[in-house]
């Protein structure tokens, strides 16, 4: 019995990161308090002419609901870790890439390609100032759980959940004189999927 409590997991022992899409660039939240989501797949039954019982299911949608916690020390430090993560994201280059091609013949440019290059030319134009809100960041990112209880008596395989195509869509904070707790930032997101994993690499796969 004793190697068995071993197993089970505290609060203490998930370290949280948010890493770019391709995994190049990452960033601890050293911050971070806590973290809740729910995955669901909107899949549906189907049914058959004459049966009671579903035949098949629809393979459904997949959508990520969560929420962040973070301790308060600056009001900057989610939208600093995002501006770190993108660098030159996908769809700056992209956009580059576009914008040759424009200079160089336009009728090369497929009509998705204009579209995009007018949809996110307005956001790329100038550089995102230190003082903008959550809604300016639009990019994608990935939330990381790296699950992992080694202590001095065992070592243990780390588990990995990757919630991906993450989008932060709200920030809350409470603040009462009647509270003695720490202050903190809670930030709802949603995400495309959930990966489960027994190893993590941060290098492009």
């Amino acid at each position: 019995m004793s190697n068995l409590y071993q197993h089970y997991y505290t609060s203490a022992d998930v370290n949280v990161y948010l890493t770019s899409l391709d995994y190049t660039r990452k960033l601890q939240l050293d911050l971070a308090v806590g973290i809740g989501y729910n995955h669901q797949i909107s899949a549906m039954p189907v049914y058959g002419l004459g049966f009671n019982e579903p035949e098949f299911y629809s393979v459904g949608n997949s959508i990520v609901t969560g929420r962040l916690e973070i301790t308060y020390k600056s009001n900057k430090y989610i939208t600093l870790a995002l501006e770190y993560l993108y660098g030159d994201g996908a769809y700056k280059i992209q956009l580059e890439a576009i914008e040759k091609k424009l200079n160089a013949n336009r009728k090369s440019v497929t009509n998705e390609e204009l579209q995009f290059y007018e949809q996110f030319k307005k956001i790329r134009q100038t550089e995102r100032g230190r003082d903008e809100s959550l809604a300016s960041y639009t990019d994608l990112v990935n939330l990381v759980l790296i699950f992992d209880n080694t202590n001095s008596f065992k070592t243990d395989i780390p588990t990995v959940t990757t919630i991906t195509g993450v989008r932060f869509m709200g920030f809350s904070q409470g603040i009462s004189s009647s509270a003695e707790n720490t202050i903190t930032d809670q930030y709802s997101f949603y995400g495309k999927n959930i990966t489960n994993t027994n190893t993590f690499s941060f290098e492009t796969n």
